[in-house]
């Protein structure tokens, strides 16, 4: 048998109470923040910091630590992201942006963890493919959500089989109803046994659709089980608010199936009704099994 020789990472912790700039010396160590004011970790610039650098920033204070990029920068698509008390997030450096590596979102977030987050930028579609079983549930949020077309809703749909992905288009089974703010009183309900997707956010009768004005767009929030030989339909609990194309607020909650299949879901698409995703955040999270 051949003799291996182990490596044992080298990933030193150091402590910070005030808004600190992180340098060179920073790679590869561990940076605890404890503070109950709110503090900023500053990045370095990424052509200082170059391909492979990389940092745990960790919160352990009560107060808000910013983790803020050089400049005009982005990490994640974002300029700059937020950590609360016992969060932390991995990063990384490739050279011309920052990413993360992982993070952790406290047990008082309902115990998720970060699978991926994808930033809308003009796109047909935002697709989440990493769906398995490393997770027995799992929950989207959708974030300052604008369509490049006005008046129009925002459906999902979901692929089954791995490797090759079969994306459902068709068949679904939807029940949802919303509250609107320009009628006082006014709650509207839907149910439709065949539709080509779930509408998670803009009403599915057609009327109060999602603006692409200035200040509109819409959130939401979806969530799903994946329990392995179950041979249970793909259940899905989705709810949204938004403005619509007439400046007014709506909130959409619902629930939809899959009659015609039980097996697992393997991936997410989200699309507009007609014309591409302008903008948003799209963050997927998983919830281990037990």
């Amino acid at each position: 048998m051949p003799i291996q020789t182990i490596y044992k990472p080298d990933f030193p912790v150091q402590y910070r109470i005030a808004t600190y700039s992180l340098n060179t010396d920073d790679n590869g160590t561990e940076i605890q923040f404890n503070s109950t004011a709110a503090v900023t970790a500053h990045l370095p610039a990424v052509h200082e910091a170059s391909n492979g650098y990389n940092v745990l920033l960790r919160n352990i204070g009560s107060g808000t630590l910013t983790i803020d990029p050089n400049g005009g920068e982005l990490i994640d698509g974002a300029s700059t992201l937020s950590l609360g008390t016992d969060q932390w997030r991995w990063i990384r450096s490739d050279g011309t942006g920052w990413k993360t590596i992982s993070c952790w979102v406290p047990a008082n977030s309902g115990g998720l963890t970060l699978v991926e987050r994808i930033v809308a930028s003009n796109d047909t579609n935002v697709e989440f493919t990493g769906i398995d079983d490393s997770h027995e549930s799992y929950f989207v949020e959708i974030q300052a959500a604008k369509p490049a077309s006005n008046d129009v809703s925002m459906i999902f749909e979901f692929g089954t089989g791995d490797p090759t992905i079969t994306w459902h288009t068709t068949g679904y089974a939807q029940a949802a109803h919303t509250l609107q703010s320009n009628l006082v009183g006014n709650f509207n309900s839907n149910v439709s046994t065949s539709r080509s997707g779930l509408e998670i956010i803009g009403f599915p009768s057609g009327q109060n659709r999602l603006g692409n004005s200035t200040g509109e767009g819409g959130d939401a929030t979806l969530s799903f089980n994946r329990v392995v030989g179950s041979a249970q339909r793909p259940r899905f609990r989705f709810t949204g608010w938004y403005t619509d194309a007439d400046n007014d607020m709506n909130y959409i909650d619902g629930a939809g199936q899959l009659p015609s299949t039980t097996d697992l879901v393997t991936a997410l698409r989200f699309k507009m009704s007609s014309g591409n995703i302008d903008s948003g955040v799209f963050c997927l999270y998983g919830r281990a099994k037990s």
